[in-house]
């Protein structure tokens, strides 16, 4: 039999996960390498926006649910539990906490911007903003409170809504009692009626509102005095001229 010489064999070739071509295809052309590093990143964004398209939109949404009990929720922002009513609905963020809901029982809470907690009604409606504190909410008794832009206190009737500015200050609230107040733009002070809702302006002056008794007004049509009746919702322009 003759003699056979086998080899030289060419060296094994080593592979380290992927082929160095493959891993890193481009290695000496600063050109194309810059190329593929834009195209690479293209690449990422494209994904990126399908990612965030298929996301459904629910997960970013606020929700709303209709209590079958009492149930304990977070206000939005808010670290405090509180209690909302069986059979009412909620209003929730994506993190589930309540932005509105009906509270199932008298609940002290602050008012936003404010430092002094107010009691709310059991079975009223209550508005956070995003630090739990309430936009909106129904008064659970008569409360002291400061109209917006005012120095001087007003009684609120209890089981009636009440509105707050961003400092805690009411907007809107109804009178518990008979109290004199001054009409925007006006020097004179008129009685506004107990148990009948008033709107203030920033400066605490009363942008509308129910007369107490029969009372003389400068109405915006012009001319002199006019006798406005009791019971009548007044309405003052920026001069304190009534409609």
């Amino acid at each position: 039999m003759p003699n056979v010489t086998l080899g030289p064999f060419p060296a094994a070739r080593r592979f380290t996960g992927l082929d160095a071509r493959v891993a890193e295809p481009i290695t000496h052309n600063p050109a194309e390498r810059r190329s593929w590093i834009s195209r690479s990143i293209a690449l990422l964004m494209v994904l990126a926006i399908a990612v965030i398209l298929l996301v459904p939109n629910s997960l970013f949404a606020d929700t709303t649910k209709t209590l079958t009990a009492n149930t304990v929720f977070y206000p939005q922002g808010s670290g405090t539990a509180v209690q909302f009513k069986a059979g009412t609905v909620v209003t929730l963020n994506p993190q589930n906490q309540v932005i509105s809901g009906t509270l199932a029982q008298n609940t002290v809470l602050y008012p936003q911007g404010s430092g002094t907690a107010v009691q709310f009604i059991a079975g009223g409606p209550v508005n956070f903003n995003i630090h739990g504190q309430v936009t909106s909410g129904v008064l659970a008794q008569n409360t002291v409170l400061y109209p917006q832009g005012s120095g001087t206190a007003v009684q609120f009737k209890g089981g009636q809504v009440v509105n707050f500015n961003i400092h805690g200050n009411v907007i809107y609230a109804f009178l518990a009692q008979n109290t004199v107040l001054y009409p925007q733009g006006s020097g004179t002070a008129v009685q506004f009626m107990a148990g009948s809702g008033i709107t203030f302006n920033e400066h605490g002056q009363v942008i509308s509102g129910y007369l107490a008794q029969n009372t003389a007004l400068y109405p915006q049509s012009g001319g002199g005095a006019v006798q406005f009746k009791a019971g009548t919702k007044v309405t003052f322009n920026e001069k304190g001229l009534a409609r």
